[in-house]
């Protein structure tokens, strides 16, 4: 996938700065899920990069030694770290060799929360609803409606 740089200038004409956004993911796994205290740390794709992941077929092929799908792939490109370990202790590299190497659903389960943190809005809108509240929930009535 090919990405451009940004080459306007970082205080365009009307001074004021230019804003650049590219935050790290941590997730982790709280206890009471299915993989407590599992970390990994990745970025997001851009817009474009997502839609042309969206558009493609899902293949399977293999490069350089490792078998992967086009989805493996395509996460292992924005990891950066995680904690997960082989069952004798050794650090698993965060790559697409390392993420090859997992079970099947330990490595779903990472690139669908993958997909879910990096794909929903961070914070709520700012602004009041009609109510002159943020609440959605100071709509719904708190008492059942009487049979009457």
């Amino acid at each position: 996938m090919t990405t451009t740089e940004d080459t306007r200038p970082a205080t365009p004409p009307g001074g004021r700065p230019g804003y650049s956004w590219d935050p790290l993911h941590e997730i982790e796994w709280e206890e009471g899920t299915a993989h407590p205290g599992l970390f990994v740390a990745c970025y997001a794709p851009t817009i474009g990069e997502y839609l042309q992941y969206v558009i493609e077929p899902n293949s399977i092929e293999e490069k350089d030694g490792v078998w992967a799908t086009r989805e493996q792939r395509f996460f292992a490109s924005y990891l950066v770290d995680w904690n997960v370990r082989t069952r004798a202790g050794e650090p698993v590299p965060p790559s697409l060799a390392g993420l090859a190497s997992l079970k099947r659903p330990l490595a779903d389960a990472i690139i669908a929360r993958w997909l879910d943190e990096t794909s929903r809005v961070a914070v709520p809108l700012d602004g009041r609803s009609t109510s002159g509240s943020t609440s959605q929930l100071e709509r719904l009535p708190m008492e059942p409606p009487s049979p009457d």
